[in-house]
């Protein structure tokens, strides 16, 4: 059974630092949020390494929501064509779409960009393309997953391609299946761009990121919980308030019907569940996985050496008593029959239930229900750990809601070049 190391203070980061020389990639995540603008006030310049300002690139990068659109006259690469992508976007195609992974506010805006530019390649790691293509059919958009199928080129983790000026390499980002991180090295003078973009350091679901010390002029990465005391780098830290809940409702002999919003939020409920029985929390409920897809299930595949993933996931159909039942539920328009929200139709009047919804979707929570958290996107700490590993001479903290937040407020004070549109869309050149 995997054990997690504790949290640490701002003084014990500063003594792991200076007393052991510790580098950055070892404890940075570990700080509590509350305590790492106290640690960072106690470093200086010179021991963060903040790098000198690196020769320009030559390129543009516009930012909006989830989207990048990165190149200059020559050509550019698309990342992420989201629901957020009023761009000025060349009349030339781009060089490339990258679809980092199968989350809607990454790819909704896909439909207007194959349709705009007729012979660009699309890349995409297999289990994205997999999941992406099933999302297109659920929407009826057959038409649409037959081009993309034709258009992908699958990117397999460590390996490298050649797009246009740079040499593309994807790595693991960790935050859900299939999840991808993408450095770009300019073939001609060795400088990188690194699109860490949504990633996780801790295990979020049982995956965590895998992207090595590069050479990174300019880095990106996604800011959501930039601000935020949660998560921790910690996952055990994160789920406290939430095991609570199932430990309570287990004790009253309840049964416990959980909603996930995502395939994502389902693999961290799931693995939250999982080990937190393998620790001896209760004990005699089964827990089962409810109302997913053949190729959701087909996915879940390659976590299957991976613990709690290890053993056999238990799917049904239907609520079992006594037990631990994970559903997914419907969400932003969608109205599948067999989610969360039909069988609480069924049986909301049984007292013996306990509901779950995720809090992000708060304003969608049925009346009987109680509000859970489980995070899936990189904290606060993750972050920093990130750009103090890669040491970027550039920082783009972008799509969160966070603009001015202490991460932004601490690289600028570093010294590093910081492009924050963590709270608006915007252009820089590097």
């Amino acid at each position: 059974m995997s054990s997690e190391r504790a949290l640490i203070s701002a003084l014990q980061a500063y003594n792991t630092f200076t007393v052991t020389s510790a580098p950055f990639s070892d404890y940075v995540h570990l700080i509590h949020p509350g305590d790492f603008g106290s640690w960072l006030g106690m470093l200086n310049a010179d021991q963060i390494g903040v790098p000198p300002r690196a020769p320009l690139m030559g390129l543009t990068a516009e930012v909006s929501g989830a989207t990048l659109l990165i190149g200059d006259a020559d050509g550019a690469i698309l990342v992420d064509p989201g629901r957020y992508t009023p761009m000025p976007l060349q009349s030339r195609p781009p060089l490339a779409i990258v679809i980092t992974h199968a989350h809607r506010d990454h790819f909704d805006g896909l439909s207007d960009a194959l349709q705009s530019w007729k012979d660009v390649p699309v890349y995409l790691s297999e289990i994205t393309r997999t999941l992406l293509t099933d999302s297109l059919q659920r929407d009826n958009a057959n038409a649409l997953a037959r081009e993309l199928s034709e258009r992908a080129i699958l990117v397999a983790p460590d390996a490298t391609l050649t797009v246009g000026r740079f040499r593309m390499t994807a790595y693991d980002a960790g935050h859900c299946l299939g999840a991808t991180a993408v450095h770009l090295e300019d073939a001609e003078t060795g400088q990188g761009i690194l699109i860490a973009g949504e990633f996780s350091r801790r295990k979020v679901g049982s995956v965590c990121h895998k992207i090595p010390q590069l050479s990174v002029n300019t880095l990106f990465v996604e800011a959501i919980h930039a601000d935020d005391h949660l998560p921790t780098g910690v996952n055990g830290q994160n789920n406290v308030e939430f095991t609570s809940k199932l430990d309570a409702a287990y004790a009253q002999g309840k049964t416990i019907v959980i909603a996930a919003a995502s395939l994502a939020e389902m693999q961290e409920v799931y693995a939250i569940c999982a080990l937190h029985q393998r620790r001896g929390g209760l004990p005699e409920y089964p827990l089962y996985v409810g109302n997913l897809r053949p190729v959701m299930k087909s996915a879940l595949k390659h976590l299957e050496r991976v613990e709690p993933w290890d053993l056999d996931v238990t799917f049904t159909n239907s609520i079992q008593e006594e037990a631990i039942n994970i559903l997914t539920c419907a969400f932003e328009g969608q109205t599948d029959d067999g989610h969360f929200s039909s069988a609480y139709a069924q049986d909301s009047a049984n007292e013996d239930i306990l509901w779950l919804y995720p809090e992000r979707y708060s304003a969608l929570k049925p009346e009987k229900a109680a509000l859970y958290r489980v995070f899936t996107h990189a904290s606060l700490c993750e972050i920093g750990e990130m750009v103090l590993v890669q040491k970027p001479a550039n920082v783009c903290l972008y799509s969160g809601g966070c603009h001015g937040s202490v991460l932004a407020g601490f690289l600028a004070r570093s010294g590093f070049a910081l492009h924050d549109f963590s709270g608006a869309a915007g252009s820089f050149h590097f």
